[in-house]
């Protein structure tokens, strides 16, 4: 609570002259179509806050980036989470940061199998969850057109989870899921939060071409298992080690880009013989493909459509609704920027699981600035998926002061 009451707080005083500070707060309204269950919570009013402290002296940076939410009818969406917090060194070609950092590798609009390094907050935006800060040291190192990182990650930071009370949670109604569960590279399992993880990123920029690979071995945290404590009686949340090798590539060509993303993922198999139940998670690859065409239209407005597909593979159709909400997938968009003061912006966008054309996803947002400092943003969100309990509709209305 003091972390969630200084955030709000801070903006009101001034930062040092030698100090790069900048922020937000945020009031948010978020409804669900009712869904006459007493268990969940159809309405929230939340306030939030994201404070950004930045320094820079000779070779010498920090970096400190924090998000708290306060929700005043779902007190369970209340979080405090830190998304960056570092000290960094620049010698020459060589980058050297440790603390917690937010890490994208990815070159596609929605759908990212190959971004997985943090932790997210899965009761946020289905479709842009939020970040949570990853405790690593990174050794950055400029090479031919562009850089190869080497990072070490010696925490394990499970991801937020939904309560019971939440519509987006992922758990039966009413249950409500315990702590994390970690599988070793032994297959050992334990709640343990430190462990030796690591990943090797090459990224290259080659004229409108750009490409990176990657080699990671950590505990995955975005298609997790689950096991029963006996001792408790707590569904919890299983996290198995996982390698995975994959990469990324984007390239204009004209009025085009083309994108694609692809990764392997082998897990290390629970001892099992364990005590909660726990079953191997299985392997398999994923490919993600997009294209999006942007125009600029007579009256000076700037169009864009996209559309998106990403396919599991390695593993048959009931084996990859175990795996993921997101296995079979085709989405089309379409962005609408009217280029004026006011900055405003419409997105539509509708994706649909090709192996059971009954789920899907749908979106609407418009954005615009209400002023220098402050912007509006609406978003009408449709959802249904064997995933989550039920059909999902979703208003927001958020309002935010940027400072």
């Amino acid at each position: 609570m003091v972390l969630v009451l200084a955030i709000i707080l801070l903006p009101a005083r001034p930062a040092p002259a030698d100090v790069d500070a900048q922020g937000e707060l945020s009031s948010e309204l978020r409804t669900f179509k009712p869904d006459r269950s007493n268990l969940t919570e159809d309405y929230g009013f939340a306030v939030s806050s994201r404070l950004e402290l930045g320094k820079k002296h000779g070779p010498w940076q920090e970096q400190f980036r924090a998000f708290v939410r306060l929700d005043a009818l779902d007190h369970n969406r209340t979080i405090a989470q830190l998304e960056e917090g570092f000290v960094g060194l620049k010698l020459g070609p060589v980058r050297i940061r440790v603390g917690a950092q937010l890490v994208t590798w990815t070159a596609t609009e929605a759908l990212h199998p190959a971004d997985i390094i943090n932790s997210r907050n899965f009761d946020s935006d289905i479709e842009d969850l939020e970040k949570i800060g990853e405790p690593m040291v990174e050794v950055r190192i400029r090479l031919f057109k562009g850089y190869l990182s080497a990072l070490y990650m010696p925490v394990r930071v499970p991801p937020h989870q939904p309560t019971a009370t939440s519509r987006l949670s992922l758990a039966p109604p009413g249950v409500e899921l315990g702590d994390a569960l970690w599988v070793g590279r032994n297959g050992e399992i334990t709640d343990h939060a430190f462990e030796n993880q690591g990943a090797l990123h090459l990224s290259q920029s080659l004229g409108p071409v750009d490409v990176a690979i990657h080699l990671v071995q950590h505990n995955d945290r975005l298609e997790p298992t689950a096991g029963f404590d006996a001792m408790t009686g707590e569904v919890r949340p299983v996290y198995q080690m996982v390698t995975q090798v994959g990469g990324t590539y984007s390239q204009v060509v004209g009025s085009w880009v083309l994108k694609a993303e692809g990764v392997y993922r082998k897990f290390v198999a629970p001892d099992p013989g364990n005590p909660y139940g726990v079953t191997p998670q299985l392997d398999h690859g994923s490919v993600a493909l997009g294209a999006e065409y942007a125009w600029t239209t007579d009256s000076g407005h700037a169009a864009t459509v996209f559309a998106e597909g990403e396919a599991m593979l390695g593993v048959n159709e009931k084996q990859r609704a175990t795996i993921s909400p997101f296995q079979r997938d085709l989405l089309f968009g379409y962005r609408h920027q009217l280029n004026d003061v006011k900055g405003r912006q419409v997105t539509a966008a509708f994706g649909v699981d090709l192996d059971r054309p009954d789920e899907y996803l749908g979106l609407l947002k418009y954005e615009q600035r209400v002023s220098d400092e402050w912007t509006v943003e609406l978003a009408l969100r449709s959802l249904r998926n064997a995933f989550f309990n039920g059909s999902i509709n979703q208003g927001q209305l958020v309002v935010t002061r940027y400072f």
